[in-house]
């Protein structure tokens, strides 16, 4: 099912471009247009190279430009949201082709969800511990590390980051067996995997909030603010001054709950956050009523009792 969304997101974001009477989109009409904004952040990426450094990172696209580089991003995000680590030695390692901190940058400027991956090659990299050889060992080392210190923060966020994927301008937020077994089983969970199928129970989708709770015991979000950064497009600096190193914070350290919800989580996170307002109004409401007793007149019945009656008879 995650296939067919894939197709259905790619082919309803080309429309969205053919259907414009614009023949040039800047980033900002990208984004009024309702592309998806891991494809956008792509396209961005893509023209960095070839502008050398000009435009101060203010481009311009043509519709066949964007139609090409939306295919291509989504099988980027599709690869890197599935198994991020497979993906990005296929980039690196390529043969005549040195590593570079401007390899690093690039992949920075190109990557939507999960950044911290990047940041834990970086460190590898200035640290000379990274090379062909020995990547697969070294990288499920730091993964089993990774997700055994913040299991929690990072399969919420992971979740989240495919029900933003896949479900972008839908109003049911749910994933399928195969995309979850594909996530799970990439990153060595398979407790997990075996933990979540059942609930499916034959059911073609789970909602994201179940599968979050049944990982986690938490139907929240525990997404960590610091990442906000990665996901934005920085117009002048192009993405190069991102101030949060994270690998050792991540591996060694608890990720603190966030604060806030970061912006793009807002439509994932609004049943939770409708349902704790309600509780709170009620709360609220009960305590005023608490603390101000109605005088009664006899033979009168409150609204309240009123309701209680109905509720009982019905």
């Amino acid at each position: 099912m995650f296939k067919e969304k894939a197709a259905k997101l790619l082919k309803s974001n080309s429309e969205l471009i053919n259907a414009s009477d614009l023949s040039e989109f800047s980033i900002e009409e990208l984004e009024k247009t309702g592309i998806h904004p891991a494809f956008i952040k792509y396209l961005w990426a893509e023209k960095i190279p070839v502008s050398n450094g000009e435009n101060d990172g203010q481009f311009l696209f043509s519709k066949n430009e964007i139609n090409i580089g939306l295919k291509k991003a989504a099988v980027f995000n599709l690869n890197f949201l599935f198994n991020p680590v497979f993906l990005l030695k296929k980039i690196l390692f390529v043969k005549d082709k040195p590593i570079n901190e401007e390899s690093f940058e690039d992949l920075k400027n190109r990557v939507y969800y999960f950044r911290y991956y990047i940041d834990i090659l970086i460190k590898l990299y200035k640290s000379d511990k990274l090379n062909s050889e020995s990547y697969d060992e070294t990288m499920s080392k730091i993964q089993k590390k990774l997700f055994s210190v913040n299991y929690n923060s990072l399969i919420t966020d992971g979740v989240d980051a495919l029900n933003h994927f896949f479900n972008h301008g839908e109003h049911y937020s749910g994933l399928d067996p195969e995309c979850m077994k594909l996530f799970l089983l990439s990153r060595d969970l398979k407790d997990s995997f075996d933990k979540l199928i059942p609930h499916y129970n034959g059911k073609d989708q789970l909602s994201i909030w179940k599968i979050k709770d049944v990982l986690t015991g938490s139907e929240e979000s525990v997404f960590d603010a610091r990442f906000d950064i990665t996901r934005e497009i920085s117009h002048g600096r192009l993405n190069h001054n991102l101030q949060h190193s994270l690998p050792s914070k991540l591996m060694f350290k608890r990720l603190k709950h966030p604060k806030r919800v970061p912006e793009y989580r807002k439509l994932e996170c609004k049943t939770t956050i409708n349902r704790l307002k309600l509780q709170l109004l009620l709360k609220m409401k009960k305590k005023r009523r608490a603390s101000k007793p109605k005088i009664q007149q006899p033979g009168l019945q409150t609204r309240n009792q009123k309701w209680r009656q109905f509720l009982w008879k019905s």
